[in-house]
């Protein structure tokens, strides 16, 4: 409990870091009432392991956020060693619409049809539909007087665990990820976080974090490509004419100089052909899976199906191809008739 002695600091009153104590008592407010609370009740109450410093750097960032520890608004976690200030996504909402120029959100997730055959969508809401794979989370927030929003997008595989509410309920988890990420663009709410961007948090338990795996039970697949932009291509460089530099008349030439014709240039138009993006390694598995099941050897294939297309490996394949190659022999399996090449 904070000494009597002591008065308690209220919000917009200047703090005077060198002076804080575990014993300081610092004002917020919450559910209607005020509450003084020094880093010996958030150590007592909320974190019981963590340092007075940590407990002191909550309740100042608690005030400026005006959020409250007690109500569980906002909490302390410690992960490997390291103390991290996080919120829930209520809170954040909360945070955000203090802010005048708040002017909502939009969230949902980012999936990708079974086959690969399309590059990743976003959908509306957490919910992951039939035949599709949950790739990752998306977000959108709206300021007011910005011509665009914040758009956040998120990859399942470096959030997700293989335990917990990340397998109960991964689309949920992952959107939150992607609109925390951009509230936290959008409004000066600090260093908090959304307990489900912290890989190591389960239902406020502090676990050591792993890396993601890339088997993860929500779809057994790791995100494509697709999230990474392939380079443009580079177009050709072509020297332009030369024109003469401009020398100023003399008393015996006309006051307008007649300049010279520029020597002709043969410049050949250069044509680019329209950019292609190359098939991913998902593209190529899936293919070599449909071939061995038709049952076609490797010399038919390579004739009939790389040839034909002007290519000599599947690696040379481009995205649009291979997706008309997987849609073409499963229709084969379906129908058990000969390949239409």
């Amino acid at each position: 409990m904070p000494s009597a002695n002591l008065p308690a600091i209220m919000p917009g009153q200047a703090i005077d870091f060198g002076h804080l104590s575990d014993e300081t008592a610092i004002c917020l407010s919450g559910a209607g009432r005020e509450y003084r609370m020094t880093a010996r009740d958030v150590i007592k109450w909320v974190a019981p392991a963590a340092p007075v410093s940590e407990a002191v750097k909550l309740l100042v960032v608690a005030q400026n956020v005006n959020l409250n520890p007690m109500l569980k608004e906002i909490e302390l976690l410690e992960i490997k060693g390291t103390w991290h200030i996080y919120v829930r996504k209520q809170g954040l909402i909360k945070v955000a619409q203090r802010f005048p120029e708040y002017d909502g959100h939009e969230t949902g997730v980012v999936v990708q049809i079974k086959d690969l055959s399309q590059p990743p969508i976003d959908i509306a809401g957490a919910i992951t539909p039939r035949g599709f794979l949950l790739q990752g989370g998306w977000a959108k927030v709206y300021r007011k007087g910005w011509s665009r929003p914040v758009y956040k997008r998120c990859a399942l595989q470096n959030y997700a665990k293989d335990k917990g509410i990340w397998v109960d309920n991964p689309a949920v988890m992952i959107e939150k990820v992607a609109f925390a990420q951009a509230l936290r663009e959008s409004f000066p709410i600090g260093e908090v976080y959304d307990e489900s961007e912290l890989p190591g948090v389960e239902r406020e338990i502090a676990l050591s974090i792993e890396d993601a795996s890339t088997n993860h039970p929500a779809n057994r697949n790791p995100v494509p490509s697709f999230f990474q932009m392939a380079p443009a291509p580079l177009l050709p460089v072509v020297q332009a004419p030369i024109v003469p530099e401009y020398t100023p008349p003399t008393a015996t030439e006309p006051a307008v100089p007649v300049l010279p014709e520029p020597e002709a240039i043969d410049v050949e138009a250069a044509e680019v052909e329209p950019y292609k993006q190359p098939c991913t390694e998902e593209h190529r598995a899936k293919l070599a899976e449909l071939v061995a099941k038709v049952g076609m050897n490797e010399a038919t294939y390579n004739k009939v199906v790389l040839e034909k297309r002007g290519v000599q490996s599947a690696e040379q394949l481009t995205c649009e191809q291979a997706g008309e190659l997987i849609r073409n022999l499963g229709e084969i399996l379906e129908k058990k008739k000969g390949p239409p090449f």
